[in-house]
């Protein structure tokens, strides 16, 4: 799956490539297989970057940073591509909706004018509200099946 997330946010060897809900480092782990400027990965949790530290290797950055303040400039990225907590991996469902708004805002701050947005979540409505307070564009682009649920990708940007 996160090779899949890689392959469809069409990686170039000039992007500068951020996962901002890193966990233990997969989806930058798989972006490494490809030619890139720069490969950025980060999460709140200090357990999952210190995890994150040991799976990738060591041309991906890994910071232990909040998605909705990265330590990144305006306009640096290119590429994001996340699989953001969905369901009862960040307490509980109420929490998404604020969560994916305020990621989405600091996304749009650190994305380039023709940068894009791929994740995976089955929360599809708050992702789908967060985009459309934002006035971002967003597209389904498949649903999966994975540990019982059926979450979608999204092309965002």
């Amino acid at each position: 799956v996160a090779h899949a997330l890689v392959w469809l946010s069409n990686p170039q060897p000039d992007d500068v490539f951020l996962d901002p809900f890193c966990g233990s480092g997969t989806i930058a782990s798989e972006r490494a297989a490809y030619d890139a400027k720069r490969i950025i990965a980060c999460d709140l949790s200090i357990d999952a970057v210190s995890v994150a530290r040991q799976n990738c290797p060591s041309r991906v950055e890994i910071h232990n940073w909040d998605c909705r303040n990265l330590g990144l400039g305006p306009s640096e990225v290119t590429k994001l591509v996340t699989n953001p907590p969905w369901g009862t991996q960040i307490g509980g469902v109420e929490e998404i909706p604020e969560l994916y708004l305020g990621f989405l805002k600091e996304a749009r701050r650190v994305l380039a004018a023709h940068g894009k947005i791929v994740l995976l979540t089955d929360q599809s409505q708050a992702i789908e509200d967060a985009c459309q307070r934002l006035d971002l564009s967003f597209r389904p682009l498949h649903r999966v099946s994975l540990h019982g649920l059926v979450p979608t990708v999204y092309e965002i940007g």
